[in-house]
């Protein structure tokens, strides 16, 4: 669905916390789309969304797909969670969604998290934008940063210096052995 498709949906289907849904959504794709000096790009709502894997399965508020061209053609799937004062459960999810997708953003009302909780959604690069339904007020305090798979990525690469390490050692064991029986059949 589009974002005029998506306003019609939360009038009819939307929770508590998504009051300001459409206005929040509207901001994150303004500021993706101003962000990457985009020519043309396409939209796709998906509100309430299930990801199912083998080991778990998650719902996000929303999810963005957004794509754009500029030099190139982009595409991105930016997550939103919405909680309207619980800023500890909302950051917990959010932590859990990261992994999937590229952008990872929480929406709340305007409230005062504990310096914890808030430091680890700055480290993780999840983005925040607080909402007041009364003044129509909606802002951008911290950036989503881009990366999806991090840990992924990092699991790989030990992992592959791990089987470098390995098979350095095996051709060190096979060279040394292998000179070995050279030596013993050269005294033969």
């Amino acid at each position: 669905m589009n974002l005029e498709e998506y306003r019609r949906w939360l009038k009819e289907n939307g929770n508590q916390e998504e009051r300001m849904a459409y206005e929040v959504a509207k901001r994150i794709i303004d500021w993706h789309l101003a962000y990457n000096d985009v020519v043309e790009h396409e939209i796709e709502i998906y509100p309430q969304f299930w990801y199912k894997s083998s080991k778990e399965r998650l719902e996000y508020d929303l999810l963005i797909k957004l794509k754009w061209r500029n030099r190139r053609n982009y595409e991105r799937l930016i997550g939103v969670e919405f909680k309207e004062l619980d800023f500890r459960k909302v950051v917990t999810q959010a932590i859990a969604r990261r992994d999937y997708v590229d952008y990872m953003w929480i929406a709340t009302q305007m409230v005062i998290p504990d310096p914890a909780t808030f430091l680890e959604l700055v480290d993780l690069g999840i983005g925040w934008v607080i909402w007041d339904e009364g003044d129509r007020f909606i802002k951008i305090l911290v950036p989503a940063r881009f990366g999806r798979g991090h840990l992924v990525d990092l699991i790989k690469y030990l992992a592959r210096k791990e089987v470098e390490k390995a098979v350095k050692e095996i051709v060190e064991e096979i060279r040394v052995s292998s000179s070995i029986r050279t030596l013993f059949d050269f005294v033969r």
